[in-house]
């Protein structure tokens, strides 16, 4: 059985980095993670705002990499200088709950601006 996303917005973002790392980033579990975009289950707003967030950034990187190989991910995993040599994905797992106004994140949107535009 198939089942279609309730939100098409999220498609990109459940493709390119899958539950388990989404889940990871938002600090939520996959089965709420899975819920929310198949049944349109609730979660928090700030879990939301950081979906969404995830998805702009998402979003920027897809016109630079190659979809569907892992690219997107890696890019997420990759430590980064501007980061604090730190990678997107160890920020967003970072004690305490991030949110998508944040300075780091805020500069990780950039910098997955910046890719974008550097491919084009």
């Amino acid at each position: 059985m198939r089942y279609k996303l309730v939100d098409e917005a999220y498609e990109d973002l459940f493709v390119e980095l899958g539950a388990i790392f989404i889940s990871k980033c938002c600090r939520i579990t996959v089965e709420n993670f899975l819920a929310f975009i198949y049944y349109d289950g609730q979660l928090p707003e700030h879990t939301i705002a950081q979906l969404n967030f995830l998805a702009e950034v998402v979003e920027n990187l897809i016109g630079a990499y190659r979809r569907w190989d892992g690219s997107v991910q890696k890019w997420f995993r990759r430590r980064r200088k501007e980061l604090g040599n730190l990678s997107a994905y160890q920020i967003m797992r970072w004690p305490g709950v991030w949110k998508p106004e944040d300075k780091r994140a805020r500069k990780i949107l950039q910098l997955a601006k910046g890719v974008n535009s550097e491919a084009t």
